[in-house]
């Protein structure tokens, strides 16, 4: 019964549908990534610079993880468009975003932040992209690369013996490991 009214709702996407689907894409938080590690040279700002690199770092923890569950599970989705539906990636992909931000900035960041993460989520639902499970586990596979990449960010902060930078150049991008003995 719930697959059936998912199908049907698929094809009629409401603007909430319409905006997760934009606000929740890995590009547009990988671009959002890239322009905050542009402005890191020129921030002076601690708790900027160790924001943006914690950032950079859940998000590529999230696309790891998620791109390699979708692989193994390989689940139809509710349309029928392809079998790449386990976990959200939208989903996961706006958590690891409110994760990071709400250690950094509070709660006057991150209760907006989860609370647009959680509408993403119900939009991918609600376009007939994902079923609740797979926004429940995209969810949670957010919050955990969030929390890992600002626990290894701290960690780096306190010792400074190693530590990656992401660097993004002209044609080029990377990172580049620091060891401080």
């Amino acid at each position: 019964m719930i697959a059936t009214d998912q199908r049907r709702a698929s094809g009629r996407a409401t603007a909430l549908g319409d905006s997760g689907s934009i606000v929740g894409s890995p590009v547009t938080v990988g671009v959002s990534v890239g322009v905050m590690l542009l402005a890191v040279p020129f921030a002076e700002n601690r708790r900027f610079r160790a924001f943006a690199f914690s950032l950079a770092q859940a998000h590529i923890i999230d696309n790891v993880l998620k791109h390699a569950l979708k692989s193994a599970v390989s689940r139809t989705r509710p349309n029928g468009d392809n079998d790449n539906v386990f976990p959200s990636g939208h989903t996961s992909t706006t958590f690891a975003f409110a994760t990071v931000a709400g250690h950094y900035y509070g709660k006057k960041v991150s209760i907006p932040a989860y609370t647009i993460a959680a509408l993403v989520g119900v939009s991918r639902i609600e376009n007939g992209k994902h079923y609740l499970s797979d926004v429940i586990f995209g969810a949670t596979l957010g919050y955990i690369a969030g929390r890992t990449a600002v626990r290894g960010t701290e960690r780096s902060l306190e010792r400074q013996r190693m530590t990656l930078h992401p660097v993004v150049g002209w044609g080029r991008t990377g990172l580049v490991a620091q060891w401080v003995f």
